[in-house]
C-alpha cells in the first residue's frame, strides 16, 4: 500500500483554488508536504512549489495525502504532475468573467495524461447548484470521464471578511472543506 498519495488541485485561473487551499490550511491541521516523485526543470532550474501545498494524514488508512496546486496554463506545461496524481480536484467557478484558458482544454490535458484517475469537481460561486453543475458538465464536457471516476461537490458561495492577521479571507462551510480534502479521496482508498 502506497503511504504517500498525491492529489493535484487545478482549475482555470481565478477559479478559487488558492482560496480554498488557504482556508483549509488556516482552519485545519496539516503536516509536512512530500514533493511528488517527478523530475521537472524549467529554463535549467528545478521546479519548486511556491505556495498552496500541504499534506494531511488520514486516520482511517494512515496514508498521507499531499495536495499541490497548478493552474490551467501551468498544468499544460507540467503534464508529469498530472500523470503521477492519485486524485485530481478541479475547482470550477461558474461566474468567472475572464478565462485565460478553456475548461474543455484543461480536461483534455487531464484525460490524456491520467485517464483512470478519480476527478472531483468542486463547484463554487453559484446561485443554483443544479444549473451550475449542468454548466460545468457542458463546459468541461465531463461525459468523457469514466462515471466511476467522476464526482461533483457543492462549495457554494463563501462569505468575505477581513482578518487582522491574514487580511482578506473567504469563509466557507468547514464541513465542505473537510469533505473536499479529508474524506473524498480517502473514501476511494481501494483505488488510490
Amino acid at each position: 500500500m502506497n503511504k504517500n498519495c498525491f492529489v493535484l488541485l487545478t482549475g482555470l485561473m481565478s477559479a478559487g483554488k488558492s482560496t480554498i487551499l488557504r482556508e483549509y490550511m488556516l482552519n485545519f491541521k496539516t503536516i509536512e508536504f512530500t514533493r511528488p516523485p517527478v523530475e521537472a526543470k524549467f529554463q535549467g532550474k528545478d521546479f519548486e512549489f511556491l505556495d498552496s501545498i500541504f499534506a494531511i494524514r488520514n486516520r482511517a488508512d494512515q496514508k498521507v495525502y499531499n495536495f499541490y496546486e497548478l493552474d490551467a496554463p501551468t498544468v499544460k506545461k507540467w503534464i508529469q504532475f498530472i500523470s503521477i496524481a492519485d486524485g485530481i480536484i478541479v475547482v470550477a467557478n461558474i461566474n468567472q468573467k475572464i478565462q485565460y484558458s478553456k475548461p474543455k482544454a484543461l480536461l483534455d490535458v487531464i484525460l490524456e495524461n491520467a485517464p483512470n484517475t478519480p476527478i472531483l469537481f468542486v463547484i463554487g460561486n453559484y446561485d443554483d447548484y443544479d444549473a451550475a453543475k449542468q454548466k460545468v458538465i457542458e463546459d468541461y464536457r465531463t461525459d468523457r470521464v469514466k462515471p466511476d471516476n467522476l464526482e461533483f461537490i457543492a462549495l457554494g458561495k463563501g462569505k468575505e471578511y477581513f482578518d487582522d492577521v491574514y487580511g482578506k479571507r473567504i469563509q466557507f462551510d468547514n464541513n465542505v472543506l473537510k469533505s473536499i480534502f479529508e474524506y473524498h479521496f480517502s473514501s476511494k482508498n481501494d483505488r488510490i
